[in-house]
């Protein structure tokens, strides 16, 4: 019989809040100037809402005050799946991943270490901050049993871990799985990073200083960094048990490809990694309906867009879908990126609902009247992509 994966529960922390629904779809850009460190800097940090949340799990459990934001995130928007889908029994497989990891933990250990003139460091700066005690806890504080992964593919990493829990799934190595990614990349030497490369967008006069696709040669606009965490629980069924089972999705197919390094940080013009990885997707698809929309990667720096556009272009010639990215609004969550735009992909499928940019772009990027299918594109340093692609749970029943 045939089976597919689906998405039965979802969690979601960002600079739109908790569980966001409306926000997703305003014109408004929570894209802000911060102080970090006695630097001005344009941050999507975490709103009101998710900030008081990670403060309120700190003070349930000692040790969840030396945890770093990644890790708290995780562990919030694991809860809100495991409020919406409570698992009595089975194994559950978890891997969270993220690119930087426990950065602000990591730093903040490293400069008591320096202070300390290279001699001593807190016995909690190993445990803390290696990347596996991001699922670690996840895992404790869920209660439930089974593998517990964590990596870091740089920007791909989300979709990474939905790769990894699909294939742990059709294997029969577990009942369901929880994957996602969490990201808190905001802090002084990250964000100097991103600057030494050139990339990193200044203060704007049209109030949206990251324009993602906007390719005028003249653009002022460049990556803001954001934050954020997402997590989905899969769940592999047979098709006939589809209306039993209810999933907000079906997770049809994953593609991941890469290229030959042309340096450290780019990708060709042609994009050939984010190719392969929409190739592979596409001919794993379980219904042959078109895609309507892709959730590019499309970070704002012109070079990444632009090659992701050739690819989109040498995949799907003159029937290129609707494209949007999340980045004008949320900033760019690294690891995390490709789990906040499933969140939004999810939203789309159920509210029928489209993005729009709040800015003019210099090709037509014309809105479906309806969304059944949606892609989501994630690329990173390394020249790998990931692309999936999620649909209505309808188009098979």
């Amino acid at each position: 019989m045939k089976c597919v994966v689906g998405i039965m529960a979802c969690g979601y922390v960002g600079a739109e809040g908790v569980l966001p629904q409306k926000e997703l779809f305003s014109l408004e850009s929570y894209i802000k100037s911060t102080q970090i460190e006695q630097e001005g800097w344009l941050i999507a940090s975490l709103g009101e809402e998710g900030s008081n949340a990670l403060k309120d799990l700190t003070k349930e459990r000692k040790p969840y005050r030396k945890l770093d934001r990644s890790v708290l995130m995780a562990i919030l928007t694991a809860r809100m799946v495991k409020s919406q889908y409570p698992v009595k029994s089975g194994t559950v497989g978890i891997n969270i991943g993220s690119s930087r990891g426990a950065t602000k933990t990591f730093e903040h250990l490293h400069q008591e270490f320096l202070e300390a003139d290279k001699t001593t460091t807190s016995a909690f700066t190993s445990p803390t901050t290696t990347l596996g005690n991001i699922s670690s806890w996840v895992m404790d504080d869920l209660g439930w049993s089974g593998p517990v992964l964590s990596h870091s593919i740089t920007c791909s990493t989300a979709i990474q871990g939905l790769a990894n829990g699909m294939a742990w799934l059709k294997a029969g190595m577990a009942d369901y799985f929880l994957a996602g990614g969490s990201e808190a990349p905001l802090t002084s030497f990250t964000l100097h990073q991103m600057k030494a490369l050139g990339i990193y967008a200044e203060e704007s006069t049209d109030g949206y200083p990251c324009q993602p696709l906007n390719m005028e040669e003249a653009q002022p606009h460049g990556m803001v960094l954001g934050a954020g965490s997402a997590s989905f629980l899969l769940q592999n069924f047979e098709v006939e048990q589809m209306g039993k089972s209810n999933p907000m999705a079906v997770v049809e197919s994953v593609g991941l490809g890469n290229e030959p390094l042309e340096g450290f940080t780019g990708i060709s013009d042609a994009g050939t990694c984010f190719q392969r990885s929409m190739h592979m997707a596409l001919k794993s698809q379980l219904s042959e309906a078109p895609v309507d929309m892709i959730l590019v990667h499309a970070p704002g720096t012109n070079q990444g867009d632009q090659a992701e556009l050739n690819a989109i272009e040498a995949i799907f010639g003159n029937q290129t879908p609707y494209l949007y990215s999340t980045k004008w609004k949320q900033g760019h969550t690294f690891g995390a990126s490709a789990a906040l735009g499933l969140y939004l992909a999810l939203q789309c499928l159920k509210d029928q609902k489209i993005p729009e940019f709040p800015y003019g772009l210099s090709f037509k990027n014309h809105p479906p009247a309806s969304v059944r299918k949606i892609m989501i594109n994630a690329a990173g340093f390394g020249g790998n992509a990931g692309s999936i692609v999620v649909s209505l749970p309808d188009m098979f029943r």
